[in-house]
């Protein structure tokens, strides 16, 4: 199993989370990857104040493109101290 690590930056802005995304699925997909792992936040971004809708369609996209690359998604959540 190949995993690849999404080491990307993360920002308030839903639709440039979601262009980032695609292309660590495009890079993922390319190196024969099986999992992406992506940073916690990575669609809505590090903050309380999102458009739920909007993250609600962009993990429908991005769950979309995964799949068709024949790849899993998975994101790192790191519990408070």
């Amino acid at each position: 199993m190949r995993i690849a690590l999404a080491q990307i930056p993360v920002v308030a802005d839903v639709a440039s989370n979601v262009e980032t995304l695609h292309r660590a699925v495009d890079f993922a997909a390319k190196n024969n990857a099986d999992i992406l792992l992506t940073p916690e936040g990575s669609l809505s971004g590090y903050t309380h104040q999102f458009d739920t809708r909007a993250v609600e369609a962009a993990l429908r996209d991005i769950t979309a493109t995964a799949k068709a690359a024949r790849l899993g998604l998975a994101w790192r959540w790191a519990p408070a101290s």
